[in-house]
C-alpha cells in the first residue's frame, strides 16, 4: 500500500497492484480499522484471473462491506458491478456507484472528496486503476 497525501488535505492509499479475494479482504479490513478520517471511500476494480468462481468472489466482497466502516463504495469494471450490486443491499441510496470509465470515476471522486477524507484504491493490475491517482492529485 502506497500512502499519498494530497495538497488539498485528503489521503489516497494506492493498492492497485494486485487483487485476489484474500488480498482484497485484507486491504478492506485494514482500511476499516483506520481512524482519524472524516469519510472513507473504497474505490475497487475487478479482480482478474479468478476462474469459474469470479462472480462468487466479487459478490462476497460486496456482501462484506460495512457502511458503518466505509462510507462510500465506487466500483470500476464489469465484475466489480457485482460488488456494487451486493453492497447496495446494505448501503444508503447514492453511497454505492459503478463506473466503466476511469475518467468518469476520477471526476466523480473529485467532486465529493474533501479535507481529511481517505480513499483506498484496490484492483488487479490489469485494471490500471492507479492511473486515476494523478487526476485526483490535481
Amino acid at each position: 500500500m502506497e500512502k499519498i497525501d494530497s495538497s488539498l488535505g485528503f489521503t489516497v492509499i494506492n493498492d492497485a497492484w494486485n487483487a485476489s479475494p484474500d488480498s482484497v479482504s485484507a486491504a478492506i479490513k485494514t482500511f476499516q480499522e483506520l481512524t482519524g478520517y472524516r469519510k472513507k471511500y473504497l474505490v475497487i476494480g475487478d479482480m482478474l484471473e479468478l476462474g469459474d468462481r469470479e462472480e462468487e468472489f466479487h459478490r462476497n466482497i460486496g456482501r462484506s462491506l460495512d457502511p458503518r466502516e466505509i462510507n462510500y463504495v465506487y466500483t470500476f469494471g464489469e465484475l466489480s458491478r457485482l460488488i456494487a450490486l451486493e453492497a447496495t443491499k446494505n448501503y444508503p441510496v447514492g453511497a454505492v456507484k459503478t463506473f466503466m470509465d476511469k475518467m468518469d470515476l476520477a471526476r466523480s471522486i473529485k467532486r465529493v472528496i474533501t479535507e481529511n477524507d481517505v480513499i483506498l484504491l484496490k484492483a488487479s493490475r490489469g485494471m490500471q486503476l492507479d492511473a486515476i491517482v494523478p487526476i485526483l492529485m490535481q
